[in-house]
């Protein structure tokens, strides 16, 4: 249960990522590298976003509307991206997916974000299906575990909304490091279906936001293990890596 929206100039890309989960299921510390760096889960180790300083940007949602499998022979979704994060171009990373034992894996959409390719993979526990965003300033994905078509849809009519207000107000612009109001409490929306989310046994865990801009990869980390608090974040950044490959220029028009 998560949501991602970007927000893209001539100056800088962004992602920013709610991930939603049980009350129980605690996140670990930031796990950052040299090259590369991702939120983690305390229970499995692994994560749901992560960038690396070869200018790809990761975020991996559930397929709650794929079957779900809990065969002991299954891998955790969590650990695609830290392998992912491996890579150095958006060919690479093509190449990962195809390497992987799908069928071993419940379903799962991972977006890819670089200056040059935004990329949509989907598995669907029947087949794998790859999409490009054309617009890297208005991608949105959403899931839920709860009405998993209908609430996504109406998280997305408000993310549509929120960036028609923007443009009519002529605001062109975020800043790095700063939630948008899109992915706080809402308190026009039923706390259940909003993007910062809240039920019973299920609440928004945290929020994080990736991005590059003036030539290095940034994540902030706001966790909200014992109620969320924006102005407590942990940071990171690293200068980007020069990788010259023209199969990623040429990757946006699908090979």
């Amino acid at each position: 249960m998560c949501t991602v929206s970007t927000f893209a100039s001539s100056q800088s890309f962004i992602a920013t990522m709610n991930r939603d989960e049980r009350r129980l299921r605690l996140e670990g510390p930031l796990f950052c590298a040299e090259t590369h760096c991702y939120p983690t889960d305390a229970h499995a180790g692994g994560t749901w976003c992560g960038i690396n300083c070869y200018g790809l940007i990761f975020c991996l949602l559930n397929r709650y509307d794929a079957p779900l499998s809990s065969e002991a022979t299954m891998i955790s979704r969590g650990d695609i991206i830290p392998q992912a994060l491996q890579c150095t171009t958006a060919d690479e990373v093509s190449e990962f997916i195809s390497s992987l034992d799908l069928a071993r894996y419940n379903g799962f959409r991972l977006q890819v974000f670089s200056n040059t390719v935004c990329r949509q993979y989907d598995w669907d526990r029947t087949q794998q299906s790859t999409t490009e965003h054309e617009d890297p300033n208005q991608v949105f994905s959403s899931s839920s575990s709860l009405r998993s078509l209908s609430i996504p849809n109406e998280r997305e009519q408000r993310y549509r909304a929120y960036r028609q207000q923007q443009n009519a107000a002529g605001i062109d612009t975020q800043t790095i490091g700063t939630i948008p109001s899109l992915h706080l409490h809402d308190p026009t929306v039923p706390p259940s279906d909003a993007l910062f989310m809240v039920r019973r046994d299920t609440h928004t865990k945290s929020i994080c936001q990736m991005a590059f801009s003036d030539g290095k990869a940034h994540l902030h980390y706001w966790p909200a293990q014992n109620g969320f608090d924006e102005n407590r974040v942990e940071r990171w950044s690293q200068a980007l890596q020069v990788v010259n490959s023209p199969s990623v220029k040429s990757a946006k028009s699908g090979h």
